[in-house]
């Protein structure tokens, strides 16, 4: 399982589709034009690595991203709900905007959010 983390918008749900060799625009995860919400709950998809044939199958989980205020809580709960599903990470992506690079509070949260979930192991 590799999961995507970061904040809303920065383009988690197109690095999944990447990852998973399909197109940007596809029904599995969806990408808007702004930094505004469009994941709001938990997508999962099983591919082979780049959509490639001879590559390891794999799990790609793309949570809702935080960051947005009021809904932050309920979507922290629900990635630690849905990680807690899958059992097993193999790799955690954290996903930042190139032209903000920087980790704010919220992000922070989250990964300490993650560490609390998986100890010192998640790093």
């Amino acid at each position: 399982v590799v999961v995507l983390l970061g904040p809303v918008g920065v383009g988690k749900s197109l690095l999944a589709s990447a990852l998973a060799g399909l197109p940007q625009k596809n029904d599995v995860f969806r990408v808007g034009d702004s930094a505004e919400a469009v994941t709001l709950e938990a997508k999962s998809y099983r591919s082979r690595w780049l959509g490639r044939s001879s590559e390891e199958e794999v799990v790609l989980l793309d949570p809702p991203g935080v960051g947005d205020g009021d809904q932050d809580a309920a979507r922290l709960a629900q990635v630690v709900r849905t990680l807690r599903e899958f059992g097993t990470v193999s790799l955690f992506l954290v996903v930042l905007n190139s032209e903000q690079p920087r980790i704010g509070s919220v992000l922070e949260n989250l990964l300490r959010l993650m560490e609390e979930c998986f100890g010192r192991r998640f790093w």
